[in-house]
């Protein structure tokens, strides 16, 4: 049940804007994976924040277009992929060009047709070709961009997480969904299971899980380019598992830097750097062809006559 959104407090909140929940205090699994990247505690607290890039504005506006189809074309502008009567391709150096530039400078993300027209389609597909996802955005027991909030008995912080979906099942379970834009091809099992790891999706599985008290999160890939399919996956318990242990490991360490107000730099103990596992297995290797290089230098017995 939603409840009217009233910042640093518990509770499930439907129709908050994204930029409202961004802002809202609350630690959000994104934090605490830049908090554990960053170097050390004290290169997140300085840290700038990185502007979106291409790669980032085109999954955020997919985004729109499955969730929020409303707010979808108020986003961007369109180009023409030509300017003058000659129909020449767009340059942004053209004089016509710039005035159009200059007319359409209200908002900040300008397409050429080509990309709107795989944003669109990108979409299309995870409307109509995901399976359980595409069922439940059309089900009357689902919401869209649902905020949860929600305090931390072991660190007393404020946790949060957004769901792109959450659906209600007959049973009364709660089910997340979540899109994840991929390089086409790459919602496959080996290329999806690799994504999951770099990306840290089994530590956002684990967060949103506890957070929300949901019993299933699926992550949808999709497609940037044709064919444009789409992906389903849940997590295998032990995925969950692992992500359980590093969100809390994350999570303690963000708690005492807050708690202390202490946000320290590198160690400067001299600590033994230690060896990474495929490099022992080079020394393994090297010292086997070392061996064999031995043996090979041996003089060879001649065979009694």
């Amino acid at each position: 049940m939603s409840t009217p959104f009233q910042p640093n407090t518990e509770g499930v909140f439907y129709d908050v804007p994204a930029e409202v929940y961004h802002k809202a205090p609350g630690v959000s699994q994104s934090t605490l994976k830049a908090f554990d990247d960053a170097g050390s505690p004290k290169h997140f607290k300085t840290m700038p924040r990185k502007p979106s890039s291409p790669d980032m504005q085109f999954g955020t506006l997919v985004h729109a277009a499955v969730l929020e189809p409303k707010t979808f074309d108020s986003l961007f502008y369109v180009r023409p992929d030509t300017y003058g009567p000659e129909k020449k391709p767009w340059h942004n150096g053209a004089a016509a060009c710039k005035t159009w530039n200059d007319q359409h400078e209200d908002r900040s993300i300008i397409l050429d047709s080509a990309t709107y027209a795989r944003i669109v389609a990108c979409a299309t597909a995870a409307k109509e070709r995901a399976g359980l996802f595409s069922k439940a955005l059309n089900s009357k027991n689902a919401r869209r961009e649902v905020s949860f909030f929600k305090r931390d008995a072991e660190t007393g912080l404020l946790l949060k997480a957004r769901a792109d979906l959450l659906a209600v099942t007959a049973g009364d379970e709660k089910i997340i969904f979540d899109l994840k834009k991929v390089e086409t091809g790459c919602g496959n099992e080996k290329e999806f299971q690799k994504q999951v790891l770099e990306y840290g999706y089994y530590i956002q599985a684990a967060a949103y899980l506890e957070i929300t008290g949901a019993a299933e999160m699926y992550f949808v890939p999709f497609d940037d380019d044709a064919p444009f399919d789409c992906n389903i996956w849940s997590l295998h318990p032990e995925w969950l598992q692992l992500g359980r242990l590093e969100y809390r490991r994350m999570l303690r360490a963000y708690a005492q830097c807050v708690k202390t107000d202490t946000w320290p730099g590198y160690p400067q103990d001299g600590r033994e750097l230690p060896l990474r596992d495929w490099l022992r297995k080079r020394i393994t290797e090297l010292n086997a062809a070392e061996t064999m290089e031995f043996l090979k230098s041996l003089p060879v017995k001649e065979a009694a006559a």
